[in-house]
């Protein structure tokens, strides 16, 4: 008997935990579900769509983990008894927990995305009512929205000048622009696309979060505009739509080795993204208003989904390493957001930088007007007059007065 108690096989405890240089450690005290029960290391085998319950608690799971079939290729801890599961950041994290268990099991559903419902119903509503002021006219490409509800148009759809009136002062317009829509196809488009991408990232980072990236992204979205297009209006939530596309696109970035069906997510986005720029020409050749020769608006708003993302994303990266990539990421958007804030500060008036041409009036000379015996030579039928001031504007009112017009090249509206 003492030969063998000294030769038997001692027990194997493979209770440690990984500290924050990397080294292990036992844990005493081993993970338990909310009532007691040891949880048992199921590795990653019995994947079935499960969701890690240490996002009830405050701060949430370290890895993100807030919606069932976001587990795929973790390792899971799970009570069966009480159908309590954790991923293994949240297991290894047990002797230092975020808020200490309750003693009954807390409510895990996921977050109502209350602020993409009001969004959804919101900017539908409003083109609708304004809409029906105006039977007569036709649906399919009707603008309308907050700008034709108000007593004065042209006070919230997004313009830095108005015949060489500064606007710019007007703050109002960077968030209001975005709930006038072009017609029909645009206002389902926006829907569609709100519901896909703004549902699963609400109830993943909770309102608070996802109303602040909504509006950094429109507003950086505004600023390329600005920036690349500034003659031109702009109305529609194409850049809050990218934002939400490139924060997805961030997930999947950083998380693709434990995201369930990643491949498909991330050819899904694609397919969004290709399908949008194509329909900007074909609505344009239907009779839209639209310019959308640059997509403006899309660029800075997916440049800041992806920035937004990869700051407000966890991951199971180590903590420096996450650290220092969401702190990138922040510092990034701010210094590409303030760059497009000083360019429109300091361009009046507004001009793309790679053109020297800046001007805030442009008309044109009636085909009809025949009496340029007066006029300069370069004052052809048909052709753009663009002014930087007014005293350039005086000058050509004065010299033609009716018979100049709106310049058709310059009438654009971009969505």
């Amino acid at each position: 008997p003492e030969l063998d108690s000294i030769f038997a096989e001692p027990e194997l405890d493979l209770h440690f935990r990984l500290d924050k240089r990397g080294g292990l450690h036992h844990m005493e005290n081993l993970p338990k579900c909310p009532r007691g029960h040891e949880l048992r290391a199921l590795g990653r085998t019995r994947d079935n769509g499960w969701s890690c319950d240490g996002k009830s608690y405050k701060g949430g799971c370290r890895v993100g983990v807030s919606m069932r079939g976001l587990t795929g290729g973790m390792n899971r801890f799970r009570c069966p008894s009480c159908d309590y599961d954790l991923c293994e950041l949240c297991y290894q994290s047990w002797n230092e927990p975020i808020v200490p268990p309750d003693a009954q099991r807390p409510n895990s559903g996921p977050r109502v995305p209350l602020i993409t419902i009001v969004e959804s119903i919101l900017f539908p509503l409003l083109w609708i009512i304004s809409a029906l002021k105006d039977r007569h006219s036709d649906w399919l490409f009707r603008a309308a929205g907050l700008e034709y509800l108000m007593p004065d148009e042209g006070k919230t759809t997004f313009l830095l000048q108005s015949d060489c009136m500064d606007l710019r002062h007007q703050v109002w317009r960077w968030l209001l622009y975005r709930y006038t829509h072009v017609g029909l196809p645009h206002v389902i488009l926006s829907l569609v696309l709100l519901l896909i991408f703004g549902i699963p990232l609400e109830a993943s980072h909770g309102a608070l979060v996802f109303l602040l990236c909504m509006n950094m992204g429109s507003f950086t979205g505004v600023a390329f505009h600005a920036v690349l297009d500034g003659q031109s209006e702009l109305v529609g939530m194409s850049a809050f739509i990218y934002t939400l596309i490139g924060m997805h696109l961030a997930d999947l970035l950083v998380n693709c080795h434990c995201r369930r069906f990643s491949v498909a997510a991330f050819l899904l986005i694609v397919l969004v993204l290709a399908a949008d720029l194509l329909l900007l020409p074909l609505w344009s050749s239907l009779g839209a208003p639209v310019s959308g020769t640059w997509a403006a608006d899309r660029i800075g708003g997916f440049v800041a989904g992806i920035l937004l993302g990869l700051s407000v994303t966890r991951t199971l990266l180590s903590r420096r390493v996450s650290l220092v990539l969401k702190v990138s990421a922040l510092v990034g958007l701010f210094c590409v957001f303030g760059a497009c804030l000083t360019w429109i500060g300091t361009q009046w008036p507004p001009r793309r930088p790679w053109r020297t041409e800046a001007w805030c009036w442009s008309r044109q000379l009636a085909p009809k007007e025949n009496d340029l015996t007066h006029a300069p030579l370069d004052a052809q039928a048909g052709e753009c007059l663009r002014c930087s001031d007014q005293v350039c504007v005086d000058y050509w009112q004065e010299l033609f007065g009716a018979g100049l017009s709106v310049c058709d090249q310059d009438r654009r509206r971009s969505l």
